[in-house]
């Protein structure tokens, strides 16, 4: 009987161990391509369908995502939106891009031009904040997180204006958690075996 409470423990402390280090991990993926096979569902907003300079705030509601600054806007620039020409900026005076979600969230990405950072945040609480991506016109970033988030403030660290391509979200399954962290195993696993 000894031996099976040794043997319980043995199993069980290192699995708490594991499991409290990992919560609310982040990768952090410039690779769209290993965002997408990593993740496998994700919807998508190109912000297609638009005037220029339309404010956008409930129109995508339907797809459980609230764009809450009140002053975000549809650009339309071929030299900076190259999927569709279509993108989404902060306010005109400069500011961050908000989006809160109906649902838990456990990715995001957006393909973007210049400097882009994440705050991620759950019940309005920043639990993590990126690193700054950079790179040029066309660069994709994409966040795969061990915790839910339901808020995300996109914001530019070097001069406030923020301007995203397209965004995709993802990972709304009620009831996840243990799929989530064997997902983000996998990918850690595989972004490991690379480097």
């Amino acid at each position: 009987m000894l031996n099976i409470r040794i043997l319980y423990f043995a199993l069980t402390v290192p699995m708490l161990i594991i499991t409290t280090a990992s919560y609310a991990d982040v990768i952090e993926l410039e690779d769209k391509f290993a965002w997408e096979s990593a993740v496998g569902d994700f919807t998508t907003i190109d912000f297609t369908g638009f005037p220029e300079y339309t404010v956008i705030t409930d129109q995508y509601s339907d797809q459980g995502v609230m764009f809450t600054d009140g002053d975000d806007y549809i650009y339309i620039n071929e030299f900076l939106f190259l999927n569709d020409t279509y993108g989404l900026s902060g306010s005109i005076d400069d500011g961050p891009i908000s989006v809160e979600f109906d649902h838990p969230q456990y990715w995001i990405a957006v393909d973007y031009p210049g400097v882009i950072a994440f705050d991620l945040y759950k019940d309005n609480v920043l639990f993590y904040s990126s690193i700054w991506f950079s790179g040029h016109i066309g660069d994709f970033a994409g966040l795969i997180s061990t915790d839910s988030f339901d808020k995300v403030v996109i914001h530019d660290p070097l001069n406030e204006s923020v301007s995203i391509d397209d965004l995709y979200f993802g990972g709304y399954v009620p009831g996840a958690g243990s799929g989530v962290l064997l997902l983000f195993s996998s990918v850690l696993w595989k972004k490991r075996r690379r480097t």
